[in-house]
């Protein structure tokens, strides 16, 4: 599938949400002086692997006489160690700043995943960006990744989302640099924190049971076989043979449109776009391997197929 770059009309939906978080993350920085939250740990962390030449350490020190087990994510933890050395910038700087500005760079992800949610409606950007604005102005998203303890939990978010936008494309498209990006990024949220990765996989399994519910589609996202029909559609005016691929929106986009078939008759979502395609003079099995087809691929926007 080819995609071009987004159009201008494309990104002016992602301003209103980019604009949203941006002021959120100033009114936190002008009504807190000092991080909220905790994030005290975290930064003790980040000192331990300091101390330790970048080493992982066993323990971290001072929280109890014999220190606690290093047991965490060790990933952030060596971007704060290495954003304090190598620009020394101090740890109240530093966890005031470094969570929101990862937070607002989110958005952007979340934007391109809403349009994927939302694909094959004619205002998709707008629903999008309506998408990503309530999450930009979510109180439970900022007080999680705005504040101190976001060192860790807003590039776990970031790394989240932008898997969920991948993970979309990898089901829909069947391309191997969708599943090496969708690894990559499933990776590095498991090296970030501890159960981010648990709703990234869950996410992943939803997209399976949504858009690919084979064997195949489990191990590889492997797309179902296009539905070949040989005789012409009532009304097209022509005789040569036409394949209506599974993962294909243009059949389901005008029997959407108009809520009927080729004969004209008001059917179900999934029939008339079957019959978009095939006709009546086509065999029974065709018309059955078909509707089955098309009510799998339609599943993904509705749910069930639609009587209109």
């Amino acid at each position: 599938m080819s995609r071009s770059r987004p159009s201008t009309a494309t990104l002016v939906w992602l301003v209103p949400p980019l604009l949203a978080s941006l002021i959120v993350f100033a009114a936190y920085l002008l009504t807190h002086p000092y991080p909220a939250e905790g994030g005290g740990l975290y930064l003790a962390m980040a000192d331990a692997i300091r101390a330790h030449g970048y080493r992982l350490p066993a323990r971290v020190p001072h929280y109890t006489p014999n220190g606690i087990p290093f047991g965490y994510p060790p990933l952030a933890f060596y971007l704060v160690a290495f954003i304090r050395d190598g620009f020394g910038v101090g740890p109240l700087t530093l966890t005031r700043f470094l969570p929101g500005l990862v937070t607002v760079l989110t958005v952007v992800p979340v934007y391109f995943l809403g349009r994927e949610v939302f694909v094959g409606t004619a205002d998709r950007n707008r629903r999008a960006g309506l998408a990503a604005l309530v999450v930009a102005v979510s109180p439970a998203v900022f007080k999680w990744h705005l504040s101190a303890g976001g060192i860790v939990r807003a590039p776990a978010f970031l790394f989240t989302v932008t898997g969920l936008y991948v993970g979309i494309r990898l089901f829909r498209e069947k391309r191997l640099v969708w599943a090496v990006a969708g690894a990559v990024l499933f990776g590095l949220t498991c090296l970030t924190h501890p159960s981010y990765p648990v709703f990234f996989a869950t996410s992943y399994l939803a997209f399976f049971l949504v858009f690919d519910r084979s064997l195949a589609g489990l191990a590889r996202g492997r797309s179902s076989r296009p539905v070949a029909c040989s005789s012409p559609c009532r009304g097209g005016g022509g005789s040569s043979r036409s394949t209506a691929s599974a993962s294909s929106p243009e059949p389901l986009a005008r029997a959407s449109a108009s809520g009927r078939g080729c004969s004209g008759s008001r059917r179900s979502f999934s029939t008339a776009a079957v019959h978009d395609s095939c006709p009546s003079g086509t065999s029974s099995r065709s018309s059955a391997s078909s509707r089955s087809h098309y009510e799998s691929a339609t599943s993904s926007r509705s749910g069930s197929p639609r009587r209109w």
